[in-house]
């Protein structure tokens, strides 16, 4: 269910119903920042997009989740943000 409310939110992926190939209407090898990477619905996000060969740039405001996420995908790159630092 998460995972259906990350894709209609997003609007990255078809419909339900709607063929596809099996990647969706976007092109693989493609890089797509993330933000809030390590929050539960990002992480559905992530794994789909790398399913879909999407190379994630994973962001959020904790540098130590965000490298929890990123060793579970193979070292993915990470980006913290924060509001309270804008120059990040």
């Amino acid at each position: 269910m998460p995972e259906l409310i990350a894709e209609e939110a997003t609007g990255l992926w078809s419909k339900p119903g709607r063929k596809t190939n099996g990647s969706g209407p976007m092109t693989s090898n493609q890089t797509v920042t993330v933000f809030g990477a390590y929050g539960h619905t990002g992480r559905f996000v992530v794994s789909k997009l790398r399913r879909r060969g999407w190379t994630p740039i994973l962001s959020g405001r904790d540098e130590a989740k965000l490298s929890v996420v990123a060793g579970l995908h193979g070292g993915l790159d990470i980006r913290p943000a924060s509001v309270e630092d804008p120059g990040q």
